[in-house]
């Protein structure tokens, strides 16, 4: 299930992205979309069950939508499929969650904001819901999450992110995000030039010369 959910969202993106484009200017202002994939691990709690975990990973997959409010600050939201964790002898758990999270990007002062390396911790909740045929493990209703990671973002609206994600029990995900920022504009690092107070370019620094506001390249005598 969880491949053919990857596949579903590596083609369906493109297709979201466009079409949002195509709507009226304004919407897209700081939203941005994005698919996942990683690799999860499960605490599956089977105590008092006649069923022991055979196998705590799987491949995950995720597809985002995001929201820059601030300029160190992004909200999202996410639909996760974490796979399925195996037991023994036989069965599995399926582990899906819709998650609301904020997102807090470390980025240098001297930078603009989602331009090269980021920093970024997340702190969030997800609705959450185990799935299985046994019928001795649990549903799990809501969660708090957290997660750290690193974002590298190009001059175009293309990010890539590395994430550490876990939730307060049960599962976590390793994963790698790509994002698209929908409504980008690109920028550019702009470096200073050093100022010059030669006014009048006549080769005298202002401070040494005696009509210093005279038009540029306009000759005067001694």
């Amino acid at each position: 299930m969880t491949w053919i959910l990857v596949i579903h969202l590596l083609f369906s993106v493109p297709v979201l992205a466009q079409s949002i484009e195509d709507a009226e200017p304004g919407i897209l202002d700081n939203m941005y979309v994005g698919v996942g994939l990683g690799y999860s691990f499960f605490e599956t709690d089977v105590s008092g069950a006649a069923f022991s975990v055979e196998d705590s990973n799987d491949i995950g997959a995720r597809l985002i939508l995001g929201l820059d409010s601030f300029r160190n600050l992004s909200f999202e939201l996410s639909l996760n499929d974490y796979g399925s964790a195996g037991l023994s002898p036989a069965g599995d758990v399926d582990y899906t969650s819709i998650a609301l999270s904020a997102n807090l990007y470390i980025t240098p002062k001297n930078r603009p904001v989602h331009l090269g390396y980021s920093t970024i911790f997340k702190v969030g909740v997800e609705a959450f819901k185990m799935s299985t045929l046994v019928a001795e493990v649990g549903d799990v209703s809501s969660q708090f999450t957290l997660g750290v990671g690193f974002e590298y973002a190009w001059n175009n609206g293309f990010a890539v992110q590395g994430n550490a994600q876990t939730l307060y029990k049960e599962v976590g995900m390793f994963s790698v995000n790509l994002l698209y920022r929908l409504d980008y504009e690109p920028q550019n690092i702009q470096v200073a030039k050093p100022r010059v107070n030669d006014f009048d370019a006549d080769g005298i620094m202002d401070e040494a010369d005696q009509c210093p506001k005279t038009q540029p390249r306009r000759a005067v005598d001694d």
